[in-house]
């Protein structure tokens, strides 16, 4: 199964939304993504969070309130939907806010839970959430195209190949070391040790 979760930033491009929402995918506003989905015509399944920046009420859809404050709302509801089954999941509305809005984002996706495909789709940009239980990872993009790859604790084991700059079981910690790759074949491949963010082009968009 997979999952949209709205978050409650800036607007996606038209051209991300069309090309990821779709008659089988379950949409999840994570309280004022909801009406951020609403401005863009689309209706949520269900709202999730605390509910402190939405009036649910005219939205007449399920709500299912997380009230755990030593938590972001978008890290209980990744586990939440992963528990449910989902398998993969896209965040949207992600943009924007403050300048350490967009580490919670990624310390949400590489704290959730095993078991699922984690990505956030940003304006320019697309953030994977690399397990290790998900064994080798693959992401096809044309040769030339920049990348990079972030940990954000002591893994003891790393191998990427398909890059200009190839790591072969080297350990890796929160660095620069990951930083501005270039892809040099149609893919890349990465084997780790331990939970990484990919961040790689957003093919969706028109930027």
């Amino acid at each position: 199964m997979r999952a949209i979760l709205w978050c409650n930033g800036d607007l996606p491009e038209e051209e991300i939304t069309n090309a990821i929402v779709d008659d089988n995918v379950t949409i999840f506003g994570i309280d004022g993504g909801a009406k951020k989905a609403h401005t863009l015509g689309i209706l949520v399944d269900e709202i999730l969070g605390d509910m402190d920046s939405v009036d649910y009420e005219p939205f007449n859809v399920a709500i299912t309130k997380l009230d755990d404050q030593s938590r972001s709302d978008l890290s209980k509801s990744l586990d939440l939907l992963i528990k449910r089954g989902y398998e993969e999941i896209d965040i949207i509305g992600v943009d924007g806010g403050s300048s350490e809005h967009i580490l919670g984002i990624w310390a949400s996706m590489y704290e959730a839970i095993q078991g699922c495909k984690i990505r956030a789709i940003h304006r320019d940009r697309i953030s994977y959430r690399y397990h290790p239980n998900d064994g080798e990872l693959k992401i096809s993009m044309e040769p030339g195209t920049e990348f990079s790859i972030f940990s954000m604790e002591k893994i003891e084991s790393i191998t990427l190949t398909g890059a200009k700059w190839e790591i072969n079981n080297q350990e890796l910690e929160f660095s620069t070391l990951g930083l501005h790759n270039i892809c040099v074949e149609n893919e890349i491949c990465i084997n780790s040790s331990g939970k990484l963010i990919v961040i790689y082009p957003n093919f969706y968009s028109s930027e």
